[in-house]
């Protein structure tokens, strides 16, 4: 596009040899059309969530995204944003890898990571701190890349999610994210950005400082946001795809106004081993990424996640089999719900329906 038009403007600069003051107002005008041009063009995001093996399901929309949108996922979007096992299909498709390949090599590192624990104990994580990173490195070499490559090496554009346990600053807890987007993130390791969003307290140690960023934001749908708006970029022109690894339908939690502490920590909550309390500090930061970016794109947001029959743990690596097998069947029960994410998906991602959305229309 700028190189046509610079040769526009080279043409008109030529002709316009008597009048240099309405050349220069002319070349000040192509100017600004291609500023506009720049600020305009739409910016596609895809964010997938955290969610141990359960990852698997988000593999398998993407599929049928493919298949029935005709989406080409390395081409189709601009930044992939994701969390834990979301930020390891992230750099899959950043890194050109096919949905085919990201899926056996869940099945093949799912048992390799979470086939072995170290045994019970108040004292250690559940499973090995040094399996994850071989995992990772094994996926790294899968998707072409070494071991030491920085995400400034990936083709696309990526943000991790992670948590840093103690900011610099303000010695406390914050949400921490790698990227390529600008120069400096790009030197960071996509080795290092990976075990750091994946280390899960109590499955996996720490990484020097950081843990799973699912704690904080397990819907990284925000972080997404965060790295494809800036100054020169109308939040209007944004479009981003949410793809989640599944939720069990539940019951709300009743909060009676009789409930003191023992009702809050001990009463079954949405499912009747659990704290109510735990319940709602764990789910509420994914309802809220999903309310807020929702509330700022309007209907230039889509969010996907399917019900699960039963809760799947993200370390039982044993249903990535049956998990698949759901999930297909599901999506061809999704009916009017799937053919209404599909049309989205033409008319937001891959242009082809070109009918303006309500929010554009308004504007």
């Amino acid at each position: 596009m700028f190189p046509t038009l610079g040769c526009t403007v080279g043409r008109i600069m030529r002709r316009c040899t008597v009048d240099r003051l309405r050349c220069g107002a002319v070349l000040v005008a192509c100017a600004f059309a291609c500023t506009i041009a720049c600020v305009a063009r739409e910016v596609r995001v895809l964010t997938l969530d955290g969610g141990g093996i359960r990852g698997v399901l988000s593999l398998e929309v993407l599929r049928r995204l493919e298949k029935d949108a005709k989406v080409d996922l390395t081409e189709d979007f601009d930044l992939y944003a994701g969390t834990s096992t979301g930020a390891i299909i992230a750099v899959g498709i950043a890194s050109g890898t096919s949905v085919d390949v990201l899926e056996n090599a869940y099945k093949n590192l799912g048992s390799k990571v979470f086939g072995t624990e170290q045994g019970w104990s108040l004292f250690q994580s559940g499973y090995s701190g040094e399996v994850l990173e071989e995992a990772c490195e094994e996926y790294l070499k899968i998707c072409g890349l070494h071991a030491d490559a920085r995400l400034g090496d990936l083709p696309g554009k990526v943000v991790i999610v992670a948590v840093d346990l103690k900011d610099e600053k303000t010695k406390r807890p914050r949400m921490s994210f790698f990227e390529n987007v600008t120069p400096a993130g790009g030197e960071v390791k996509v080795l290092d950005a990976l075990i750091r969003s994946t280390a899960a307290p109590t499955y996996f140690p720490a990484s020097e400082g950081y843990v799973d960023g699912g704690l904080g934001m397990r819907d990284p749908a925000l972080a997404g946001l965060i790295f494809a708006s800036t100054p020169r970029q109308d939040l209007r022109e944004v479009r981003l795809l949410s793809i989640g690894t599944g939720y069990s339908p539940e019951e709300a939690i009743e909060g009676s106004p009789d409930w003191g502490t023992v009702q809050w920590l001990l009463t079954g909550g949405y499912h009747s081993e659990a704290s109510p309390l735990v319940e709602l500090l764990f789910d509420l930061p994914d309802t809220v990424s999903s309310q807020v970016t929702r509330g700022l794109l309007g209907d230039r947001y889509r969010r996907v996640d399917l019900p699960l029959l039963a809760e799947i743990e993200l370390d039982d690596y044993e249903k990535i089999d049956s998990l698949i097998t759901y999930t297909r069947m599901l999506l061809d029960r999704e009916g009017d719900q799937w053919k209404k994410t599909i049309s989205w998906v033409r008319e937001h991602i891959t242009g082809k329906e070109t009918r303006p959305s309500a929010s554009d229309r308004e504007s």
